[in-house]
């Protein structure tokens, strides 16, 4: 991402490394007593140690990028989290402390035919009625791009089913 200059003129980008084929697994539950309840959601990020091994690599790589000869008129001095932050354990540390999830999350309610399936792939919500889920929720697993696209796939079969 380009950014304006900063207050000395000089332009500035922001290089955010991502991953979408984690190891890791989290859940989201409700509380079937207490329909109004919030839901328990746990991330469960770096459940995986894959998954801080990727981070990583991929925080590296980003400064490789930024010191690029391609990008050096663009690049004065990394802002955060700063050229002191070095080791594997440092990066681990400042990972951990600013991860976050970007997009859509996904695969909350999985598509399927198993007992793992929570809709069914005519988007009803299994045990219900009169219930779909049409969204990146169902995704089995995220895609390797921005969800956008192939959640508005998801809305538009889902419009069909319901036309049909």
């Amino acid at each position: 991402h380009f950014a304006p200059p900063n207050s000395d003129g000089k332009p500035r980008f922001t290089i955010i490394p991502g991953a979408t084929r984690l190891a890791s697994r989290g859940t989201v539950r409700l509380n079937p007593m207490e329909a109004s309840s919030n839901l328990d959601i746990d991330h469960n990020y770096f459940s995986e140690a894959s998954d801080m091994q990727v981070m990583i690599e991929a925080f590296r790589q980003s400064r490789a990028i930024a010191t690029s000869p391609a990008l050096r008129e663009w690049s004065t001095e990394e802002y955060s989290p700063g050229s002191k932050i070095e080791t594997d354990d440092e990066i681990k540390t400042y990972i951990t402390n600013n991860v976050s999830t970007w997009f859509h999350p996904a695969g909350t309610c999985r598509m399927g035919v198993g007992s793992d399936a929570v809709v069914g792939p005519d988007l009803r919500v299994l045990g219900t009625k009169g219930l779909r889920v049409a969204d990146a929720s169902i995704m089995p697993r995220i895609v390797s791009v921005n969800t956008n696209a192939a959640s508005m796939m998801i809305g538009w079969r889902a419009a069909s089913l319901i036309l049909n």
